[in-house]
């Protein structure tokens, strides 16, 4: 019977094999964008094993010693959510809830929370609307939805205005001194209608200014779940990702062993 250690896991490294923490200390510090910088989207793409998920710890661990711009970090695990419906407004609920407990923020952090909640408050009824579903199932979701929901779009008809309740979240982010970088790993591990929905939402829901979304993943993966060719997908993740990491893989002998690397190409 073999032992334990001859198993492969999918688990983090926390040593440094591949000579990777300096590149993850400068790309910490890169995530970190200044006061009124747009939103970025940011890629680190391998196939597994490439040592996506041990990059992603480093680069953590770096923000939140970060003790000078005090960036608010948030882990988001999507692949953890039981139910695709509930991936945005977690998402965003997530966000909402890391900036209230940031003590440094006072009064200014919970303006924000509330303009996000208010802003999730409106997302959840209006995709059952026809034209404004980003999951794309607009007919069937309302179907579903019954006159539970309709009675939730009557309450909030005389609000209902989207475009002016992201504009409330987008400037009172622009009053807070601390950035933001939501971390999401693993976005391969989703189904295809999951991974359409947070590329979706990270696009056009919840692109918020001063917000650093740094996402891993495989991207032959994440672009057959975009499109119907894989040539297709991957356009379209050029157009959401505006920098990418891609980390490779290769193998070499060394005294008899077979020893797996993963270089990465900055």
């Amino acid at each position: 019977m073999k032992s334990h250690s001859n198993f492969l896991h999918d688990l983090p490294a926390t040593a440094d094999a591949f000579g990777r923490e300096h590149f993850a200390k400068n790309l910490a510090h890169s995530l970190v964008l200044p006061n009124n910088s747009p939103g970025l989207v940011v890629g680190i793409e391998g196939e597994w094993g490439t040592g996506k998920s041990t990059l992603i710890g480093f680069i953590t661990k770096n923000l939140k010693e970060n003790k000078k711009q005090n960036p608010i970090v948030i882990d988001f695990n999507p692949w953890m959510l039981s139910t695709t419906g509930a991936l945005v407004e977690t998402l965003i609920g997530q966000i909402a809830a890391s900036i209230d407990k940031n003590i440094t923020q006072g009064q200014k952090g919970i303006n924000v929370s509330q303009k996000l909640i208010n802003y999730v408050r409106l997302l959840k009824p209006l995709k059952y609307i026809p034209g404004l579903s980003w999951a794309g199932h607009a007919a069937e979701d309302a179907a579903k939805a019954g006159q539970e929901t309709l009675n939730d779009i009557k309450e909030l008809l005389p609000d209902l205005d989207l475009s002016q309740k992201k504009d409330e979240v987008i400037t009172a982010l622009k009053e807070l001194s601390s950035p933001i970088i939501v971390v999401i790993d693993d976005l391969d591990r989703l189904s295809a209608e999951e991974i359409r929905i947070m590329i979706q939402a990270i696009k056009a829901v919840a692109d918020f200014p001063q917000i650093t979304y740094l996402l891993a993943y495989d991207p032959n993966i994440i672009a057959r779940a975009l499109a119907d060719d894989e040539k297709s997908g991957l356009s379209y993740l050029e157009k959401i990702v505006q920098v990418a990491y891609p980390l490779t893989l290769k193998w070499y002998r060394k005294t008899g062993q077979v020893v797996k690397l993963c270089y990465g190409h900055y």
